[in-house]
Formats: structure tokens, sequence, C-alpha cells
């Protein structure tokens, strides 16, 4: 899949993520997309992994709508429900994410002691989610 993005056949990548349901053609093709700034196209090509209600995919497209600009929506599609704002992974995940977009306020998780156990990719986000708290 590499090979083929870099010899310029990424319509014959995202035609084996939509025939095949090949996920790393599709994320390879995503990246590819995102870098071409074709997200709307980046979107499409994940949507069927998204349908699925597969998580890694739904991170996937809240990757592409942050980096389209849209990060509300981005944030919203991952925002934890009650139940998942005790867990560490949610809300690290959710804070690595929010690392990369531009600071607004956002509250990732209700409970100081999980969140005092995230190990963010950015120290910004980690102050960002304390404060936050």
């Amino acid at each position: 899949m590499t090979l083929l993005l870099e010899h310029g056949h990424l319509d014959l990548v995202i035609q084996a993520a939509d025939e095949r349901g090949e996920w790393f053609c599709a994320e390879g093709a995503v990246q590819e997309l995102c870098r071409l700034g074709e997200f709307g196209r980046a979107l499409e090509v994940m949507e069927p992994f998204v349908a699925t209600g597969w998580r890694a995919a739904l991170w996937a497209q809240a990757e592409i709508l942050l980096r389209a600009g849209r990060v509300d929506e981005a944030l919203d599609l991952v925002r934890p429900e009650e139940e998942d704002r005790a867990s560490p992974i949610v809300c690290r995940n959710v804070a690595d994410l929010r690392s990369k977009a531009p600071a607004a306020p956002y509250s990732v998780c209700t409970n100081p002691s999980t969140a005092s156990e995230l190990t963010p990719a950015s120290a910004q986000a980690r102050e960002g989610v304390l404060n936050l708290l």
C-alpha cells in the first residue's frame, strides 16, 4: 500500500479500501488525502468503517475533521459518554486529540483522580485537562 501511494496510485488504494474493506488502505489513503487537503474525500473513505461503529475509525474521522479545521465537530464526535468519563484511556485519547486543536474550553473528565493518571502526548494537553477539572 505504501509503495502504491509513493508511486501516485492513490485511487487504487482508495478502491481497495472501498471494495475490500481494507483498513490499512483506508488509513493510508486518508493520510494522503489530508496531506493534499482533500478532507471531504478523506471523510468519504473513512465513512464505511465509521458506520460499523468501530472506535478506531471514529477516532480517525475525528482526526480528519480536526485537520480540516472543524474542531468542534471533531471534539463532539469523541466526547466521552457519562460512563466513559472515569476511563483513563478515553480521557487520554480525548486529551491527545484536544492537544492538536486550538485552545477552546472543553471538559474531558470529571474525576480529578482519573485526570492525574493521564499521560497525553503533549504536556500542554495535560495542563489543559487538569485546568478544566
